[in-house]
């Protein structure tokens, strides 16, 4: 992978960008490489999105702010609510190569990826839902019952 290193500079109220580093041969102007036609116009994007956000800056300013926003949003998610995204996301990781296990078992017609992947689906939604209710218990958001369902499974 090659990096490319950006600069920025000014010139009569305009906004540039290049590249510090040579680019390589198959982006280098004057062959006729298949990525600087996408490269020219990334590089153009960007000029003109920065020389627009110069031109007003009421825009950049909201812009900051809601990225800031986003940032202190994705900062309280994370720290408050890690526990419940990791079990999301493996549960649907599961799920997902479930389904796949079981298309490609129906596919290739065998019958032991059809049962392995039809168990997959199967069992990954329970896990969800049994992962989550302890959860809840284990960090007080819990309704009655499902603490009751909890201290029967000693969680």
């Amino acid at each position: 992978m090659i990096r490319l290193e950006i600069a920025c500079y000014w010139t009569a109220k305009r906004f540039y960008i290049r590249s510090l580093r040579p680019l390589p041969r198959h982006l280098m102007p004057g062959t006729r490489g298949k990525f600087m036609h996408l490269y020219e116009k990334v590089l153009e994007l960007y000029q003109n999105t920065f020389q627009y956000m110069i031109d007003h800056p009421v825009v950049l300013g909201l812009a900051v702010v809601f990225l800031t926003l986003a940032a202190v949003g994705a900062w309280y998610v994370v720290s408050h609510h890690l526990h419940s995204l990791l079990i999301t996301l493996l549960c649907a990781a599961g799920f997902a190569a479930g389904a796949l296990v079981l298309y490609r078992g129906f596919v290739l017609e065998m019958l032991d990826l059809m049962v392995a992947g039809g168990f997959l689906v199967l069992i990954f939604p329970l896990i969800y839902r049994e992962a989550i209710r302890i959860a809840k218990v284990a960090y007080g958001d819990a309704t009655a019952m499902s603490r009751g369902h909890a201290r029967r499974a000693r969680a």
